[in-house]
């Protein structure tokens, strides 16, 4: 498992990452968190809308669930906790809705539980899908990073960056939202220029 929301990698793979031997889209929190909210939606129609039984089911697995709900006869997870008994289904699964919910908490009343804890600023960047292979100096070019601040704000890519291989067409990446003129520019010159070139042969 791999990233904030530890995805195995055929769930990765399942949600459209792309996990391979230099790209782990698993630790991008950005694609990783879009794919996340994906299959908890997944999760919720399969387990009959049930937010206690999807939330589980990210543990446990919403096959799992749905056996262990047929074999008591409810979707009540506390029924279920109580009555079903299974060598898999053990206390990291039956508590997992319950350590959800102490981390909600946790979160909403942060400011009363850690007072004074110190807070970074909100991280502003903008997705952008690469439009041609290119090198990454390009983009470090239009946007000012360094390739060490590239990677941190893209960790999926960064063994991608260090291999020195060029960017190719789809893959997405991040930039900060202050460059994202400066990258669309970069983007839509090479498609003026691509247009130049088909008009020339016309």
């Amino acid at each position: 498992a791999a990233g904030i929301w530890q995805f195995m990698e055929s769930t990765g793979r399942s949600q459209k990452l792309v996990v391979n031997n230099i790209i782990d889209e698993r630790k991008s929190p950005f694609k990783a968190t879009d794919a996340a909210a994906r299959l908890l939606k997944e999760n919720h129609m399969i387990l009959g809308r049930s937010w206690e039984l999807a939330i589980t089911a990210w543990n446990h697995g919403p096959g799992g669930i749905k056996k262990a709900s047929r074999a008591v006869g409810s979707k009540d997870l506390a029924r279920i906790i109580e009555v079903y008994h299974s060598r898999t289904f053990d206390f990291a699964s039956e508590n997992f809705f319950s350590e959800f919910l102490a981390a909600l908490y946790t979160e909403r009343y942060s400011d009363i539980i850690f007072p004074g804890l110190p807070r970074q600023d909100a991280v502003n960047l903008h997705e952008v899908t690469v439009s041609r292979k290119m090198k990454v100096d390009e983009i470090l070019n239009a946007t000012g990073l360094s390739k060490e601040e590239f990677s941190n704000i893209n960790p999926d890519l960064a063994k991608f960056v260090a291999s020195k291989q060029p960017l190719y067409r789809g893959l997405r990446i991040h930039v900060p939202t202050d460059s994202k003129s400066a990258v669309d520019f970069l983007m839509a010159g090479d498609r003026k220029r691509k247009s130049r070139v088909i008009g020339a042969n016309d």
